[in-house]
């Protein structure tokens, strides 16, 4: 299996290596991976009922709608309420993941630095940390 997340999450250039399949499975693995964890109070869910929250937000590349839909559609199919945060900072969406006590993780569509026929997504715990190799590991498993 090749490695799927590097040292700073998933990165390709969209629509060749980063593409909508791929998004979709890597929504749908992480879906998987809250349904069988503990994740944050729901409580004050804007949804309204007990499911798991992902925040998603996003820098501007031209390919970030292909992609948050791609991973959006993964994550309800597994369950999963997605909330659209827009466009914002990285930081910003670690500091809201922490924020929110119903936000279960959050995931940041960016590249950074890369040229813009890059993207690629972060992907945060509720205290805002970036996953760790172990999580990256169980959601590559699991989207095979």
């Amino acid at each position: 299996m090749r490695r799927l997340f590097g040292t700073d999450g998933i990165r390709g250039i969209a629509n060749k290596t980063l593409t909508a399949d791929l998004a979709y499975k890597v929504g749908l693995a992480t879906a998987k991976l809250l349904m069988t964890n503990h994740f944050r109070d729901t409580v004050n869910s804007p949804f309204g009922d007990t499911k798991p929250v992902v925040l998603i937000g996003t820098d501007t590349r031209p390919s970030k709608d292909m992609i948050v839909s791609a991973i959006s559609s993964g994550l309800t199919a597994g369950g999963i309420n997605v909330l659209h945060v827009g466009i914002l900072p990285t930081p910003a969406i670690a500091y809201l993941t922490k924020l929110y006590s119903f936000a279960a993780i959050g995931i940041m569509i960016t590249a950074s630095h890369n040229p813009k026929e890059y993207n690629g997504y972060k992907v945060y715990w509720e205290d805002g940390a970036q996953i760790g190799p172990e999580q990256a590991d169980v959601i590559s498993k699991k989207r095979e």
